[in-house]
């Protein structure tokens, strides 16, 4: 059984989410309250071009990264969703 919803393929063993992208403008106004591009890249040991790629949404964060995020902004457990896993919205 499949079926599609918002841009994913879903059936009953596997979520396909090429097609779906994320909207972290909430997530870069968070950093940029906080630190620099530059700075926040360096406390979460990757480049500034790699977090830049994934607010920008060629890139993906690791799970590992999203809990370091969370951590250095303060985003408790109930916003994670909301700050790491909100879809863009395609405007018409």
């Amino acid at each position: 059984m499949a079926y599609r919803d918002e841009g994913m393929a879903v059936s009953n063993d596997s979520v396909n989410i090429d097609n779906v992208s994320f909207d972290f403008s909430e997530l870069e106004k968070k950093i940029l309250s906080k630190y620099s591009i530059n700075k926040f890249a360096r406390l979460m040991a990757i480049s500034p071009k790699r977090l830049t790629a994934i607010l920008h949404g060629n890139s993906e964060f690791s799970q590992a990264e999203i809990i370091r995020a969370a951590a250095l902004l303060g985003i408790g457990g109930e916003n994670i969703s909301a700050v790491f896993f909100t879809r863009k919205v395609q405007k018409l």
